[in-house]
């Protein structure tokens, strides 16, 4: 009798449950034994991104799993930290883990990956999704993406061309010296106005050769303009942020100057920069 008790007990110590303590019900540090809670059913996938997706339903709502790792990855639904379980990834925002942030002392799956195969590491890569990224690329200015993985997105470079006018002004206006400083092989100048004494004038200028001071009064000729009417002078270059000077004539003075910027792909005039 006492030998059926012993085996009676044996069965019930190996059927038992896991202990309620694996179970993760406050933020601890991450452990292999630890379970944790599974908010929503889930997919899972090959790598720690959105798509594709190489199981659906992988994990369903209730369900206690342990988590393997943690990764960053694609961000998805405002979190970029994934979680591996059973060899797949699921994202971190839909196990319950008491924290939004990496757990701590939990192993990183993404030591040695790099799945854009672009020779950098996840940890060296500041976007592992898109092999053009890494440190050391070449940075495409104005894009707002940091290539290069140096923390900043390079802007559009100035042309830094320099614009000069001068006028002897009546009753009318007429220029008496009109040039770019620091022209730039491939800029483009603009020339264009408005209002009484322009006629029909507006021209485009290509700078086929780089010229500390590139000439326009050959452009503009004798031009008397009224007072009222507006010059407007363009320089830019593909891109690059150009440099837009315009003047309105004025009764007895000299005209009013304004200077802008020209940035590419805007069609209106901004403040410069800086």
């Amino acid at each position: 009798m006492g030998g059926v008790i012993r085996a009676a007990l044996v069965f019930l110590v190996l059927a038992a449950p896991a202990s309620a303590d694996t179970h993760v019900t406050s933020l601890r540090p991450w452990a292999a034994g630890n379970e944790y809670l599974v908010e929503q059913d889930l997919d899972g996938r090959a790598q720690p991104t959105v798509e594709p997706r190489a199981k659906v339903d992988y994990l369903r709502e209730g369900q206690w799993v342990k988590i393997e790792c943690q990764t960053p990855g694609e961000e998805a639904y405002g979190s970029a930290i994934w979680d591996r379980v059973g060899g797949l990834y699921v994202p971190d925002h839909y196990i319950k883990t008491y924290t939004t942030g990496f757990l701590e002392g939990v192993p990183r799956c993404d030591a040695a990956v790099d799945q854009d195969h672009d020779g950098f590491t996840v940890q060296q890569d500041c976007n592992d999704l898109d092999a053009a990224i890494h440190p050391g690329a070449i940075e495409v200015p104005g894009n707002t993406v940091d290539e290069n993985c140096d923390g900043k997105a390079d802007p559009f470079p100035l042309l830094r061309s320099g614009i000069g006018a001068f006028f002897i002004t009546t009753s009318s206006t007429r220029f008496t010296d009109l040039y770019v400083r620091n022209a730039r092989r491939g800029s483009k100048i603009q020339l264009l106005c408005s209002g009484a004494g322009c006629g029909r004038h507006a021209r485009t200028v290509k700078v086929e050769h780089s010229k500390r001071t590139f000439k326009l009064m050959r452009y503009v000729g004798s031009l008397s303009l009224s007072p009222g009417a507006h010059f407007e002078l363009r320089v830019t270059k593909r891109a690059t942020i150009g440099a837009l000077a315009r003047f309105t004539m004025r009764a007895g003075k000299p005209p009013a100057r304004r200077d802008d910027c020209l940035f590419p792909g805007s069609k209106r005039p901004r403040r410069c920069p800086g």
